[in-house]
């Protein structure tokens, strides 16, 4: 096989298993310098067209090692295309009692925390998030990204 054929196959594979047609939005926003302060809130807003089918809407987070905790509690507020909110009180375990980081990764560990499974949205429109962390050190060193995925929780019809 010729270095052009193998190059046109890995790319087109890398094609086919890339692409996700689930994904509505995918959002990850850096924290500078790792430092994340008290009442700084990151905002993600989506749109959703489609309330007739189911979402997944996931956390992100990704850490460092010099997260001095556990775990991480967090505000997660829901602002809805009629202006309307709903608020959660989030605790993300990131460290198992021994001290080993639970997500992957070797220097930075991605943890994925599963907001909302199988939810319906209740308006077609554009839903902003709000993520603040509720620790009591300001600023909390380790943080280093959160985002916000949603995915549809069933194959889309073409």
């Amino acid at each position: 096989m010729s270095k052009r054929s193998l190059l046109l196959f890995l790319s087109f594979c890398f094609c086919l298993f890339s692409c996700d047609d689930r994904l509505v939005y995918n959002r990850i926003e850096s924290i500078e310098n790792s430092s994340w302060e008290k009442g700084q809130e990151y905002l993600f807003t989506f749109d959703i067209e489609d309330i007739t089918i189911p979402y997944h809407v996931t956390l992100q987070l990704r850490n460092n090692n010099l997260y001095p905790y556990r775990n991480l509690w967090l505000t997660y507020n829901e602002i809805r295309p009629d202006s309307t909110s709903r608020q959660d009180t989030i605790e993300i375990t990131l460290a198992d009692t021994h001290g080993n980081w639970l997500g992957k990764g070797i220097s930075i560990f991605e943890t994925e925390y599963p907001l909302y499974r199988g939810y319906f949205f209740r308006q077609p429109g554009s839903y902003t998030c709000l993520i603040n962390h509720l620790m009591a050190p300001s600023p909390l060193k380790g943080i280093t990204e959160v985002g916000i995925k949603v995915e549809t929780a069933t194959q889309k019809n073409p």
